[in-house]
């Protein structure tokens, strides 16, 4: 986590020295919906948050941008388990009945991103922007239910972070507001093994591999501040 943190601040530094028309920064966050693919069990989406900081060149003249954004954000899955008989001699017909239900499963991430922007304006005040970049997570907690020894979850993951947003600007103030929603797939497994024997949430025991990928998707709100760079030309006669 200190290697993405100070990664992060390398960039800020090194984008507050090459913006020739200046810098913005600022926080977003919102709402998380992470999903999993799992072998042998049935997933749902898990409605969590994240919340980040971020730094980005900016310019009056060109559309890209450079960006980047560290920040917390919450992923995982749910298992979703349907009612069902489970074989019990203690049981008057030699079976037990088990409700379903759903088990959060949760990955707490910090996240770098590094990437690009393009923004396109849509009004005086409204532009619209995609963005794309590579990313890199650190897991600093977990829980995992009915599963696996730890040393089967990787602590860094890395992956793709793609997305659009609107951003609204002020007239007469370095500031602006932003709508944004982003898909992070991941490239590398969260979880990676194989033929290993462990119990389902039934307490039967199995043998199993897995191959397990985030696959989260965010909607942002965020604010940011603008800080302009100007360059005057002057006449040396004048001086």
């Amino acid at each position: 986590m200190k290697q993405l943190i100070i990664t992060f601040f390398a960039l800020a530094f090194s984008l507050t020295l090459l913006a020739q028309n200046g810098t913005a920064f600022g926080i977003r966050g919102g709402n998380t919906f992470g999903n999993q693919k799992w072998n042998g069990s049935e997933r749902d989406f898990l409605p969590a948050y994240h919340v980040a900081a971020f730094i980005e060149s900016y310019s009056d003249s060109v559309s890209f941008s450079f960006f980047g954004d560290i920040g917390y954000h919450v992923k995982g899955s749910a298992i979703r388990f349907r009612d069902r008989f489970v074989n019990d001699p203690s049981a008057p017909n030699g079976q037990r009945f088990i409700e379903g239900g759903r088990i959060r499963q949760p990955f707490q991430n910090i996240s770098l991103i590094l990437g690009v922007k393009n923004r396109h304006a849509l009004s005086e005040t409204i532009k619209g922007y995609y963005m794309f970049g590579g990313r890199v997570d650190y897991t600093i907690k977990y829980d995992i239910v009915y599963l696996i020894p730890e040393n089967f979850v990787r602590p860094f993951n890395y992956g793709l972070s793609l997305g659009g947003g609107i951003e609204f600007s002020f007239k007469n103030f370095p500031a602006a507001l932003f709508l944004e929603l982003s898909f992070h797939p991941d490239i590398s497994k969260q979880i990676l093994f194989e033929n290993l024997p462990y119990a389902t949430i039934y307490g039967e025991p199995v043998t199993a591999s897995q191959k397990v990928v985030n696959f989260p998707f965010e909607i942002s709100v965020g604010y940011k501040f603008i800080r302009k760079v100007e360059w005057v030309e002057f006449d040396e006669d004048e001086y």
